[in-house]
């Protein structure tokens, strides 16, 4: 009986836990910014650095139009810096600070790939 008493347990320590916690961030995890928003498979636009844009960083425009800024991904892969690129992206929309002066919201992409439409 004691036996399954420490299994039973363990098993509840092992399953019970919070899913903040189990997230890995790897762009924003020593700036205590909280995720204000989960993004699954949204289709959107890359836009490379403009004067129209931020002019020293590819984002992406959410074709939604949920946001009126676009996403800074901190972890864009170098074969999406493409201007005009259509993609599916995942990932984790980040708070902004007070009187923190951004062209993008803080955003780190879980998943990204370049939107194949069938004509």
């Amino acid at each position: 009986m004691k036996i399954l008493i420490i299994f039973l347990f363990g098993i509840t320590l092992i399953t019970c836990t919070n899913t903040d916690d189990a997230i890995e961030f790897s762009c924003y995890k020593d700036e205590n910014r909280k995720v204000i928003a989960t993004f699954n498979d949204v289709k959107g636009t890359i836009i490379g650095p403009s004067i129209n844009s931020c002019q020293t960083l590819f984002t992406i425009k959410d074709e939604s139009n949920e946001y009126t800024l676009a996403y800074g991904p901190c972890n864009l892969d170098e074969k999406f810096k493409v201007d005009g690129l259509d993609v599916v992206f995942s990932g984790y929309l980040f708070e902004t600070f007070e009187l923190e002066d951004i062209c993008a919201l803080p955003f780190e992409l879980t998943k990204i790939d370049k939107l194949i439409e069938l004509k």
